[in-house]
């Protein structure tokens, strides 16, 4: 059965260390990073969530730019940021609202990422699946990740800096792998 709500996770709290300056700002073709990543995702989704740290709060205009009026985009302003990756999706999985029946999971330095292949995501969503975008046939697996609802209580209790690949080993009976002509989907940014 198709998933009928799907709001779209962007993780954008990360400390850019090795990047050496803020590359949530970092202009790419002349739009700053995170504002790439929002773009990709959303008219795919109902809404999307993005993951901050507190102190961006004087900052969203600049984080946010169009998206900041935009009714469907919500800043989630997080106080320990610094747990890592795994509690910033964990924190961010527990603020969805209840009609929500899927989350795609998105990393806000994969700025290349075509609207396209976020949509192809979405619409492979099913109950009880965890869809994910493959360079060509059989090849790398990428991001957005999208986790159905069956999976929020999985998603809640990740801990520290790692992410949700253990929930891809535990369930890979419920793995659908959508094959995309996207280089975006491996494509991410951590050094300038």
């Amino acid at each position: 059965m198709p998933l009928k709500r799907v709001d779209a996770v962007v993780l954008a709290a990360g400390a850019s260390v090795r990047f050496g300056s803020d590359k949530r700002l970092f202009p790419v073709d002349g739009v700053p990073m995170l504002q790439r990543a929002i773009a990709a995702v959303i008219d795919s989704v109902a809404a999307v969530h993005v993951v901050l740290r507190d102190s961006d709060a004087r900052q969203l205009p600049a984080l946010l730019g169009p998206f900041l009026a935009d009714s469907r985009v919500q800043a989630l302003l997080l106080d320990q940021p610094g747990l890592g990756m795994g509690s910033n999706l964990a924190r961010a999985v527990a603020t969805l609202p209840a009609g929500c029946d899927g989350v795609l999971v998105m990393l806000a330095d994969l700025p290349y990422l075509q609207a396209a292949t976020a949509s192809s995501v979405v619409a492979a969503g099913r109950v009880g699946s965890v869809v994910l975008p493959v360079l060509g046939e059989g090849g790398q697996r990428g991001h957005p990740v999208l986790f159905a609802r069956a999976f929020f209580p999985r998603l809640q209790q990740l801990r520290g800096d790692s992410g949700a690949r253990s929930i891809l080993v535990e369930h890979s009976d419920a793995l659908r792998e959508v094959p995309v002509q996207d280089a975006g989907i491996l494509r991410d940014m951590d050094c300038c």
